[in-house]
């Protein structure tokens, strides 16, 4: 597995005003409710991805019917909330993607192409190029940034604005990951707190 993906994470993108509280903001940057159980959904029905990044497949069903569980809902939320930090700095530092990165990814995401592949295939076709992207970025940050990555991440997941909405839990800043609330989460759960989004 690639060293950037000892915590897998995903991009973000803006949510609009007339939404409910998102699941989260970074950096001022929203993550809507129905995008994180979108992707939840990806990686739920991806048992090759579940293996890959191993989370046990059996944690992922919530105890209520067509839930997912709260660890994995905070799992992919502490994920997109990594990756969106990225997407800033990579943004800061001025870099660009090109084709032979997002084919590296794309081809050698968890070391063995093979699963890559798998788990590639078990995604649709807009959310597979999101993760591509999104690791690229993040792989980018750290060719960049070099010696000095390990520090950079440190500072970022300490000292960015990531506000998590209770419903999904708490924001770590220095594990980098979301704490879990209790419960199952489903697509009807009510969000914890209105917002002018």
């Amino acid at each position: 597995m690639l060293p950037a993906l000892a915590g897998l994470t995903l991009v973000a993108t803006a949510g609009c005003a007339d939404d409910v509280s998102p699941a989260a903001r970074v950096d001022g940057v929203a993550i809507p409710n129905d995008e994180l159980l979108d992707e939840v959904e990806q990686w739920g029905n991806n048992s090759t991805l579940l293996q890959a990044v191993q989370f046990p497949e059996e944690l992922a069903q919530g105890e209520a019917p067509e839930s997912w569980s709260t660890e994995l809902v905070g799992f992919v939320l502490g994920s997109r909330v990594g990756f969106e930090l990225h997407r800033a700095e990579f943004e800061e530092l001025g870099l660009e993607l090109d084709d032979e990165q997002r084919e590296g990814v794309r081809g050698q995401l968890f070391g063995d192409p093979a699963v890559t592949e798998q788990v590639f295939e078990g995604f649709t076709d807009d959310y597979g190029d999101e993760l591509v992207d999104s690791v690229a970025r993040q792989i980018a940050v750290q060719d960049e940034l070099g010696e000095e990555y390990s520090a950079w991440v440190d500072e970022a997941y300490a000292d960015g604005e990531v506000d998590i909405n209770p419903r999904y839990g708490t924001w770590d800043p220095v594990a980098g990951r979301v704490v879990a609330p209790e419960g199952p989460i489903t697509r009807t759960t009510e969000p914890a707190f209105p917002t002018g989004g």
